[in-house]
């Protein structure tokens, strides 16, 4: 079972962090500047959510944030991924490969990656 406060290995060993999901009235618990978003970017808009990537700083340390929130209270749901720097730079350094993979889902005649 997952505790709240463990550290978790995933395929590529980076530790896995649970994500800071915070309340809108409540406070990270560490200190009073544990958690700062530096910058959001917004990804793709669905009818009832947005997906945002966000610059993150937690610990001092720069983490992305990919998040789904709610467009009825601007809030973050509970789905999304938080990630140190060096595990998105990993992410990013797959994602050709990924392209292809899934292109290969939405076009099995052609793997080129699109590009919109």
């Amino acid at each position: 079972m997952f505790q709240p406060n463990a550290m978790h290995m995933n395929g590529y060993n980076y530790p896995m962090m649970p994500f800071p999901f915070y309340h809108q009235n409540s406070k990270p618990q560490n200190s009073e500047g544990a958690f700062k978003v530096v910058k959001n970017f917004n990804i793709f808009q669905l009818p009832n959510h947005t997906i945002k990537a966000q610059i993150i700083m937690f610990n001092e340390q720069p983490h992305v944030s990919v998040t789904k929130f709610s467009n009825s209270n601007g809030m973050p749901t509970r789905k999304g991924i938080f990630m140190p720097a060096e595990a998105w730079h990993a992410l990013c350094g797959s994602m050709d490969s990924i392209n292809m993979e899934l292109n290969g889902f939405l076009n099995p005649t052609s793997v080129a990656c699109m590009i919109y």
